[in-house]
């Protein structure tokens, strides 16, 4: 896969920028029924990995750049940094690996005005699903009025838990399970 395909290095690939972005977009919020977003399937993960898996590499890669300068775009970054990168590498810690430009993206949106203007609750809530995933107390913290705001109570009550969580271990321990694994297979490809 070229870099300057989905990256918009060139002019005559903006016009691509739009369209693979708007083609996220519309696998999550009109091809996907909302009872999938977070539900664990390996077909669905799969699905998402034949679609997405090529646009996801390159976006964790810090690719996609200039998907940054537009709601739509962005919003669409932000889906594959921290949602898809869940489906597609599932129970791996590259399923985290996009997690902090995802937040930062979040973070930028929000002072752009882009979610307060959002008229869709489920882009709002998926614009914040960063900093609901993130394991800083401050950031989950910030997170939980916006959440209420922006999202719904529900969401804003997982955040809750997350903090009380992060409170007690400092981290998520479903992710250590995976973070542990990744490390023993480390260091036995290292003797």
């Amino acid at each position: 896969m070229e870099a300057q395909r989905f990256s918009g290095k060139n002019s005559r690939f903006e016009s691509e920028i739009s369209s693979w972005s708007q083609s996220v977009l519309s696998f999550w919020f009109e091809e996907t029924s909302p009872r999938k977003w977070f539900r664990q399937s390996n077909q669905f993960d799969w699905l998402v990995t034949r679609r997405f898996g090529e646009l996801s590499v390159e976006a964790q890669r810090c690719g996609l750049f200039n998907w940054e300068k537009d709601s739509s775009s962005c919003l669409a970054l932000v889906l594959i940094l921290d949602q898809f990168s869940r489906q597609i590498w599932r129970d791996s810690v590259l399923a985290y690996e996009g997690d902090a430009r995802a937040l930062r993206l979040s973070q930028w949106a929000l002072k752009q005005g882009w979610i307060a203007s959002e008229p869709e609750r489920a882009r709002r809530q998926f614009w914040l699903m960063p900093m609901l995933h993130s394991e800083s107390v401050a950031v989950v913290t910030k997170a939980i009025p916006l959440l209420e705001r922006f999202a719904d109570s529900d969401t804003a009550d997982l955040a809750r838990r997350n903090r009380i969580t992060l409170n007690r271990y400092g981290y998520y321990p479903w992710r250590d399970v995976v973070r542990r694994c990744w490390l023993m297979s480390t260091l036995e490809g290292l003797n």
